[in-house]
């Protein structure tokens, strides 16, 4: 252990024991706040470093050691609430001493659950059946919007009790175990911020996201033949929500604001199709089974004698396209097997990217290519795994991005001085000037002429340099007949 876990671990120590040793301490309410005071800033100090362990890497000594981390930090935050819950239970607190010691309890509440979202867990038993009870205690004494001056309280100087209660409904309403973990800071401060544009409100038959008052969980599933209860009010949230995620511009990566909102809105969950590999891209497409030669391949080679043109030297034989397997003429292999195509449930759409659950097993890997679509009957597009992520549930979710949202089936030929490849299907991204071309099953390079078959017509193109997977193309212009006739 070095020299600053062992600091730490000292400390930790140290504070634990001064707060089992304040509980049985005789001392006067004032006494006792004041003790409580001087060890809070202290307590929390020690968290943040504590916390500092989370996530630094997948083996077995860095997650024991998260693990023991976040143990510690319940353990701190545990004392400090006994502490205050026994002032504000033992003696008649109303007014601002009363909103004090609820907004601490909420705060140390509010610590604990940040801890372990960040270390991938659950909320612990019994924060929610705290939580609920602070509030609803606020809300009797109406001291629940009174600010309380707090140098611990999370990215401001204050909080109110009603205020740390929202963050916590936020956070856990916005699914933050399915989300990357390098988001949770960002999903944190994100729901910190968007408290202001929530607020609770009596329930309505249509709401669905209702407070699970009285029980050991932040929400209830809404039930035919039952009213009242408490509800969160979400329009002005989801309305921010739709203009930020119409406004942005994620080419990769996770779209927070899109998760969020397919977290809070309305909307049926939704399931996509996804199939795996460009191969499976291009049949779903419509693209026939190649066997890599046809009859036309022959057919198109000029009647030429290349051994004569090359006797001396086989250089020039090295510009023509080589097969590089045998030349075998496969027997007849039955089309009518379409790819398997795989659900994924739950999406969260962003503006370029996805995540959902992916069912089956094993996940595509980071990189793949992907071929996604929203619902049977609708386009194809073509997307790429990002990542898999394995949720504390055990479900995998898949993170994508989506990168031509209608690719275009052609057949693309490599041209050589004197010989041609035979056709292959590939891909035809993007529309007028900018385009590129995905193909599978072609050696492609930098510099290559190609002719691409498509159902507009046929023109000659040069390849570019290869931008992630897919090569630029840029159209040459010929005298007619010229791509029949080399």
């Amino acid at each position: 252990m070095d020299t600053a876990l062992q600091y730490v671990a000292q400390r930790t120590r140290e504070l634990y024991s001064a707060a089992v040793e304040l509980q049985h301490l005789q001392l006067s309410g004032i006494q006792r706040l004041r003790q409580l005071e001087r060890l809070r800033p202290q307590v929390f100090d020690v968290s943040h470093q504590l916390a500092e362990l989370f996530g630094e890497g997948p083996g077995q000594l860095e997650r024991a050691r998260a693990a023991k981390a976040q143990r510690l930090i319940l353990a701190l935050h545990r004392r400090l609430i006994l502490g205050y819950w026994r002032l504000l239970r033992g003696h008649d607190t109303r007014g601002t001493t009363a909103a004090l010691l609820m907004q601490r309890l909420v705060r140390s509440a509010q610590q604990i659950h940040f801890s372990c979202l960040l270390n991938r867990h659950e909320a612990p038993a019994g924060l929610w059946s705290l939580l609920h009870r602070t509030h609803q205690h606020a809300c009797r004494l109406q001291v629940q919007h009174l600010e309380v001056d707090d140098g611990e309280a999370y990215e401001a100087r204050n909080q109110t009790v009603a205020h740390g209660y929202l963050h916590a409904l936020l956070l856990a309403g916005s699914q933050p175990l399915d989300i990357p973990p390098d988001c949770l800071p960002a999903l944190i401060e994100s729901a910190q911020v968007f408290t202001a544009l929530v607020r609770i409100g009596p329930a309505q038959p249509e709401s669905r996201r209702l407070l699970a008052l009285g029980q050991d969980r932040p929400f209830r599933a809404p039930r035919a033949g039952t009213g009242g209860g408490y509800t969160l009010e979400l329009d002005e949230l989801l309305n921010t929500l739709a203009r930020f995620t119409r406004s942005g511009s994620d080419a990769s990566g996770f779209d927070l604001n899109a998760h969020l909102l397919a977290c809070w809105s309305n909307t049926a969950q939704q399931t996509w199709e996804v199939c795996c590999g460009l191969p499976a891209l291009l049949a779903q497409l419509g693209a026939n089974d190649e066997s890599g030669l046809d009859a036309r391949h022959f057919q198109r080679q000029p009647q030429l004698d290349v051994w004569a043109q090359h006797s001396a030297v086989r250089g020039g034989l090295d510009e023509l396209v080589p097969h590089h397997n045998d030349i075998e003429f496969a027997s007849v292999i039955d089309s009518s097997a379409e790819p398997t195509i795989y659900p994924l449930n739950q999406v969260i759409p962003g503006s370029r990217s996805f995540s959902g659950i992916w069912a089956a097993s094993p996940p595509p890997g980071s990189g793949d290519w992907l071929g996604v679509r929203k619902a049977p009957n609708t386009h194809w597009s073509l997307a790429r795994t990002i990542g898999v992520e394995t949720l504390a549930s055990g479900a995998a979710r898949l993170h994508g991005t989506c990168l031509s949202a209608r690719p275009h089936l052609c057949r693309l030929t490599l041209r050589g001085k004197t010989r041609q490849s035979t056709a292959h299907h590939a891909l035809l991204l993007g529309d007028g000037k900018e385009q590129c071309v995905l193909c599978p099953t072609l050696p492609l390079e930098a510099g290559r002429k190609v002719s691409v078959d498509q159902p507009g017509g046929t023109f000659l193109a040069l390849l570019g340099e290869q931008v992630g997977g897919a090569f630029p193309i840029s159209r040459l212009a010929v005298a007619p007949g010229v791509l029949l006739t080399q």
